[in-house]
């Protein structure tokens, strides 16, 4: 948890359950959620949520420009709620790619392997067969 030094008392806005900001596989950690005119001094890293039932594209063009208008200076971040969930799987999605493709590595390597002692075997026993079937003999089971 950050620590901003400032000792004046935080207006309570609200209460939330744990949230993973850090990855699913990190714990959540505490947090707190304040109005940004409690701390203004401590806009670093600022994030705002909004929810709405409009095009997302719409309110985030919106919202651009009003903090563009309120200080030039605010470098804005913006995005969905699934981008940001897409974000926060990209290690998960890279592992398993990672797996799958030494899967399909070892299956080719089983199928090569496979292939070629049924390849040895048939060809060392070819004179066998041969010799069975002019004489009338089935193969026998080995």
């Amino acid at each position: 948890m950050q620590h901003d030094e400032d000792l004046r008392p935080l207006t309570i806005i609200g209460v939330v359950g744990d949230t993973r900001e850090n990855g699913l596989e990190a714990p959540p950690s505490p947090t707190v959620y304040t109005n940004w005119r409690q701390r203004p001094s401590a806009t670093h890293d600022f994030t705002a949520v909004l929810r709405t039932e409009a095009d997302p594209a719409s309110v985030i063009s919106a919202a651009r420009g009003i903090v563009r208008s309120l200080d030039p200076s605010v470098p804005p971040n913006f995005g969905t709620f699934s981008q940001v969930f897409a974000s926060s799987l990209k290690s998960r999605r890279f592992n398993l790619t990672l797996v799958g493709a030494f899967a399909f590595a070892a299956l080719l390597l089983a199928m090569a392997g496979l292939y070629g002692v049924i390849a040895y075997t048939v060809a060392r026993r070819t004179g066998e067969f041969g010799l069975r079937i002019a004489l009338a003999h089935p193969p026998a089971a080995s």
